[in-house]
């Protein structure tokens, strides 16, 4: 199995947590107890417009993991949400993004904000923001809105110590990614901060829109997940492509939706977990 040096062991083992937490957040609330989230403590779940939802709580580590929930086909809601690719601006000139995923962020993160005030008041901690799909953008959106949150307290503790994102698409133009891309600022001057951590696995169709030729753009480089498992950091396109090729195999297009799946996600890293004997 090949994991590149960039992905550390530290690293490996918040993704292995974020991984778990983002496919059982697909399942039904009243079966959070007997997943990984029923492991998190002093939680909070709440609920979006249509099946979107997002869940909060302690890691036995105490760090604090926010989880959305990607888009259920069957919502029409979501799906409407997902295809507002036209422009809208976020707080304080940090950029544009998506006005779907705007819409679906407004619905819950006054929510959000407090119960994290809240529990931060009682136990100060870090903080990862994760999701799959749609609620990786919703990740995305939440972990700027924080960002500058931290920034306009000058309080570091509300800056996210890390958002590790599963298939998701991309969420805002370069004036958005820029501001994002602070969070790997300040990670680097603290060893318990993983940063931004976008994980592709081999043709995940949903990471290729919506289109760059309208402007959008990914907020940090790609940890690339190929067929065979195999971890690439920020490959080439060419690389990517020739890898997209063999892992292709027999399923033409529909490789790249079954590639999107969150469980071929959960898989890979658990596998390469294991690997390192986390």
């Amino acid at each position: 199995m090949l994991i590149p040096e960039e992905i550390t062991d530290y690293t490996l083992a918040v993704s292995k947590t974020a991984a778990q937490l983002s496919e059982d957040i697909y399942e039904h609330s009243s079966r959070f107890d007997s997943n990984s989230l029923g492991k998190l403590t002093d939680s909070w779940t709440a609920k979006g417009k249509g099946s979107s939802r997002v869940f909060m709580g302690r890691a036995s580590s105490g760090a604090i993991f926010i989880v959305f929930r990607g888009t259920n086909f069957a919502d029409r809601s979501q799906v409407r949400s997902d295809l507002k690719i036209s422009w809208i601006d976020e707080p304080d000139d940090t950029g544009q993004i998506g006005a779907g995923f705007r819409q679906e962020i407004d619905y819950v993160y006054p929510d959000i904000r407090y119960e994290l005030a809240e529990r931060l008041m009682r136990q100060p901690a870090p903080i990862y923001i994760t999701g799959h799909s749609l609620g990786g953008a919703l990740a995305t959106v939440c972990a700027s809105r924080l960002l500058l949150l931290g920034l306009q307290k000058s309080d570091k503790m509300y800056v996210p110590s890390g958002l590790i994102t599963f298939g998701s698409p991309r969420v805002g133009d370069q004036v958005f990614a820029n501001h994002v891309k602070t969070i790997n600022i300040v990670a680097k001057e603290d060893r318990n901060r993983v940063g931004l951590l976008r994980y592709r696995h081999n043709n995940d169709i949903v990471t290729r829109t919506p289109s760059m030729l309208r402007g959008f753009t990914h907020v940090s480089n790609m940890t690339y997940i190929d067929a065979k498992g195999n971890f690439y950091y920020n490959p080439w396109w060419h690389k990517r492509l020739w890898l997209g090729i063999k892992g292709m195999g027999l399923r033409l297009l529909s490789d790249s939706f079954e590639d999107h799946r969150m469980k071929h996600y959960k898989s890979a890293i658990m596998r390469a977990a294991n690997h390192r004997g986390l």
